[in-house]
C-alpha cells in the first residue's frame, strides 16, 4: 500500500471518527516528523492540556473498609458473615469523588507508552511525560482491547471520545520491546483490517458530512431463501453494506475495500477481484426485491489506489456496477472533489488505466 501524507491520513481519521471540527486541532507542518506516531503524540498533547485547563473527569467509586468508626453505608450482611460485630466494627461501602477513573487510566497509560515510544520525537516525549506527572493522582493500568468498550460517556464530556480513540489507535499499534524498556509503532496502514474499517467510516462519513442530495445509512439485508432446516438460518452469514446512498429516485450502495491488490493476474490477464464483485452483486439483487429505486440500485466498489487507477463501470441484469479507486497521495481538495464526483449521474464508461 502506497504511503499516504500525513495530513491526509489525519483527515481520513477524523471523517471516520465523525471528528471533523477536530482537523485543524494540530499544525502539520510544524510536526518534528511527518509520521503517525508524531502526529498522535501532538493530538494527545494538545488535547489532554485541553482537558486540564476545563478540569478533568471526575466520578463516585465505591470502595470497602472495616472500620470501628462507621460511615458511609454499611454492609451488615458481609459483617455479621465475617464476624466482624464481636470486634466492634463493621463493613463499610464509601463512594469516593476522584480523577481515577478508567478514561484517565487510559489516557495517562497511553501518554506512558508513547513517550517510551522508540519513533517519537524527544521534544514530544518530554511533553508527554510533564502530562503525565499531571496525572499522578490517576493510576497506570495494564490497557486491554475490552478497556475501550467499558467507557460511558456523554454530552458534557464528549471531547474524550476524540481522545480516546487516538488512544485506542495507539493501543493497537504500539508494540512492546520488553528487552530495551521501549515501544515501537507497528506501520498502522498496512494493518488491512483496521485500515479497511477506517476507510469505510471515512467514506460513511465524508457523505454524511458534504453532501445533502442523497440520505447515507448502512443496511443489514435479509436473505431471500426459504428454509427446509430452521438451523441453517443461524448458518448463513449476515449481510451488512458498508454505504448506502439514497435519494428517492436513485439508489448507490457503497462496498469499500482497503487492499494493495484490486486485479487479480491469472494466466497473463488482470482482472477485477471476483470475490468483492460477488459479495456486491448479493446485494444489489437483494435489495432489487423492493422495488422503487432499489430495483436499479448502482453498486460502486471503492479502493484506495495501489498499484492500478481504475474507473471503469459496466452493466448486469438492470444494475450498473462501477469499480473506482481514490489516490489518497493527492491533494485533500482533489480527493474530496473526486468523491463527490462519483455522485453524479454515471452515463458514459470511464476510461481505465493500469
Amino acid at each position: 500500500m502506497a504511503m499516504i501524507p500525513i495530513g491526509n491520513l489525519y483527515y481520513l481519521l477524523c471523517y471516520a471518527w465523525n471528528r471533523l471540527d477536530q482537523a485543524d486541532f494540530v499544525e502539520i507542518d510544524a510536526l518534528p516528523r511527518q509520521d503517525l506516531p508524531n502526529l498522535l503524540a501532538r493530538v494527545l498533547i494538545n488535547g489532554v492540556r485541553r482537558l486540564l485547563r476545563q478540569g478533568i473527569d471526575r466520578s463516585y467509586v465505591a470502595w470497602t473498609q472495616d472500620s470501628d468508626n462507621p460511615r458511609g453505608k454499611l454492609d451488615i450482611t458481609d459483617a455479621l458473615k465475617r464476624g466482624l460485630l464481636v470486634r466492634n466494627a463493621v463493613s463499610c461501602v464509601i463512594d469516593e469523588l476522584t480523577h481515577d477513573v478508567l478514561q484517565n487510566r487510559i489516557i495517562r497509560t497511553t501518554l506512558h507508552r508513547l513517550a517510551l515510544t522508540a519513533e517519537i520525537d524527544s521534544g514530544l516525549a518530554h511533553d508527554l511525560r510533564v502530562l503525565e506527572k499531571k496525572l499522578s493522582d490517576v493510576s497506570l493500568i495494564a490497557l486491554r482491547a475490552q478497556h475501550f468498550a467499558r467507557i460511558q460517556l456523554h454530552r458534557n464530556n464528549g471531547f474524550y471520545r476524540f481522545l480516546l480513540q487516538v488512544c485506542e489507535l495507539c493501543f493497537f499499534a504500539l508494540l512492546a520491546d520488553e528487552q530495551k524498556g521501549e515501544y515501537r509503532f507497528r506501520e498502522f496502514v498496512r494493518d488491512e483490517v483496521r485500515m479497511r474499517k477506517v476507510f469505510q467510516d471515512f467514506v460513511y462519513n465524508f457523505y454524511r458530512i458534504e453532501q445533502s442530495q442523497f440520505t447515507v445509512s448502512s443496511e443489514r439485508l435479509d436473505w431471500d431463501v426459504s428454509y427446509k432446516d430452521r438451523n441453517a438460518e443461524a448458518l448463513l452469514p449476515g449481510m451488512m453494506t458498508d454505504v448506502c446512498l439514497d435519494s428517492g429516485s436513485r439508489k448507490i450502495v457503497i462496498e469499500c475495500k482497503y487492499t494493495p491488490d484490486v486485479l487479480r493476474e491469472h494466466w497473463g490477464k488482470l482482472s477485477s477481484r471476483s470475490e468483492h464483485l460477488y459479495q456486491l452483486f448479493a446485494y444489489l439483487k437483494h435489495l432489487e426485491a423492493r422495488g422503487g429505486a432499489a430495483q436499479f440500485c448502482q453498486g460502486l466498489l471503492l479502493y484506495p489506489t495501489t498499484r492500478h487507477a481504475l474507473d471503469f463501470m459496466f452493466n448486469t441484469q438492470g444494475h450498473t456496477i462501477r469499480i473506482v479507486t481514490v489516490d489518497l497521495r493527492r491533494a485533500w481538495k482533489d480527493i474530496r472533489d473526486q468523491l463527490l464526483g462519483l455522485l453524479h449521474p454515471w452515463t458514459e464508461n470511464a476510461a481505465l488505466s493500469t
